[in-house]
């Protein structure tokens, strides 16, 4: 007989906003059974929110109940403080004030879960447009990161290997700045 193993304690109670939802991120903490419980999401229309729900609907140890509450703010804190719910959100929204209502922005999370670049890490990445300056080429790192590559525009289409050389945070995140490892 296999024994039930939970990696951060007792089953919970989840509402995930329609905006987390859209974004999908939330739905790696399920399937990868870094939580789980009973999940309230919104009752929608949105295809691209319905395809998140079904892969939502496929992660075990989880109950998917939709909800009509979870779309009206109040009715969303009301409902967090009687059963002690988890509230998933994306975005810059400010959903509650009381510290007994346990908010989780995901864009917040995964900013601090990304990986850090330094000076002197490689990486590849695919330069996928031409920057301010016409030599510069844009491309983004798996985790979504901008990178600005220093005469990079005529690699654009392709996957090159890069150089960091720096980076800096912006109110839209951050940006990598970098050079390709190899000079033609």
């Amino acid at each position: 007989m296999r024994k039930e193993v939970r990696m951060f304690g007792k089953k919970r109670n989840f509402i995930i906003e329609e905006n987390a939802l859209k974004d999908g991120r939330v739905i790696i903490l399920f399937k990868k059974g870094i939580i789980e419980g009973n999940v309230y999401i919104p009752k929608v229309e949105d295809e691209n929110v319905l395809k998140n729900i079904r892969r939502l609907k496929e992660c075990e140890n989880i109950k998917v109940k939709e909800e009509e509450f979870v779309k009206d703010k109040e009715k969303i804190l009301k409902f967090a403080k009687r059963k002690k719910c988890l509230i998933f959100i994306s975005g810059k929204k400010e959903i509650s004030q009381d510290n007994r209502i346990k908010v989780v922005n995901m864009d917040e999370l995964f900013e601090e879960l990304a990986p850090t670049c330094k000076p002197g890490d490689e990486r590849t990445v695919r330069i996928v447009k031409r920057g301010k300056d016409e030599k510069e080429g844009i491309g983004y790192l798996k985790n979504g990161m901008k990178v600005v590559v220093k005469d990079g525009s005529k690699y654009i289409g392709k996957h090159i290997d890069i150089i960091i050389k720096g980076m800096i945070s912006t109110p839209a995140g951050k940006v990598v700045f970098a050079e390709p490892k190899y000079k033609e």
